[in-house]
């Protein structure tokens, strides 16, 4: 994976949270403002940080490079975080 904080800086320099009513897990690929909720900003950032390569993609998630977490939220649905090895979690709200 290419340079976490390079790609953390860049993603959050454009990323705006938004709603997801159909709550559809998507790469956010274009460029300028993104808008998206947890899911796409974990999915989004792995694509950005795997070159924006599709096979690196999803060689990183299937090898445990970055893995995303789901956190079941006790009341009203839940949150998706990152975790990518060697660099902690990784969330959107943060």
């Amino acid at each position: 994976m290419k340079n976490i904080e390079e790609t953390r800086r860049d993603l959050n320099a454009r990323f705006m949270p938004a709603g997801d009513a159909k709550n559809e897990w998507k790469i956010l690929k274009h460029s300028g403002w993104i808008y998206g909720d947890c899911e796409d900003y974990a999915c989004t950032f792995v694509w950005l940080a795997s070159g924006k390569s599709m096979l690196k993609f999803w060689l990183n998630l299937i090898t445990r490079r970055a893995s995303l977490w789901y956190c079941k939220a006790p009341v009203g649905g839940g949150h998706v975080v990152l975790d990518v090895k060697g660099h902690g979690c990784i969330d959107s709200l943060q």
